[in-house]
């Protein structure tokens, strides 16, 4: 059987507008879980949604420094059991249990840093995770990094140094791009476009 898990950048949940494009995404969809990044929730914004509009769904979030969410994790509790395992400022952890087929997977859930030192606590823990890895393993997210120079078109070119911790995990962990239809860079400033977000698994 599908399970389908979803990743979106939203910035900002605090509009009917986006809360209904969230709705109609994961009902036509059918997604069995979503990570938002920068929903920008307070945490009572985020009580009153979660027992309004998204009440047939479970949900957390992790809050940033100036106490808005930064990520918001919405899973459907009929169709899959979710267990975090550990929650970082840049990324959440997960078990997940199909309950149609039975069938276990990790899923990481990732909204790096912008600056290279800063993910590299990000990569750090990454590391140790991919260290006792024993199944399907899914990370998904905004990495804010190209892992690649193809993954840039426009302005300076991307260097090894801005590579190297994404590409040092990917080697170490054995993971590789799944294959994506539709835009491939969607990150831009008007003059530059880059690939920072992507779904990998591993072999």
């Amino acid at each position: 059987t599908n399970m389908k898990i979803g990743s979106w950048n939203i910035r900002g949940l605090n509009t009917g507008l986006k809360q209904r494009e969230v709705k109609d995404l994961l009902q036509k969809q059918k997604l069995s879980v979503l990570c938002l990044m920068e929903p920008n929730l307070t945490a009572t914004k985020f009580q009153q949604l979660r027992t309004t509009s998204f009440h047939q769904w479970n949900s957390e979030q992790l809050e940033g420094t100036n106490n808005r969410s930064r990520m918001l994790l919405l899973w459907d509790p009929l169709l899959i059991h979710l267990e975090i395992k550990q929650w970082e400022e840049q990324f959440i952890h997960t078990i997940i249990q199909c309950k149609v087929a039975g069938t276990y997977y990790a899923v990481t859930f990732i909204y790096g840093q912008l600056s290279i030192p800063s993910r590299r606590l990000m990569w750090e823990s990454l590391h140790q995770i991919a260290s006792s890895m024993d199944l399907p393993w899914l990370i998904i997210g905004d990495f804010n990094s190209p892992l690649s120079p193809v993954d840039k078109r426009g302005g300076m070119a991307v260097t090894s140094y801005a590579t190297a911790d994404f590409m040092e995990f990917v080697l170490m962990a054995g993971m590789e791009d799944l294959n994506a239809t539709g835009c491939l860079f969607r990150w831009t400033n008007g003059r530059v476009v880059c690939k920072l977000d992507r779904a990998m698994v591993n072999k």
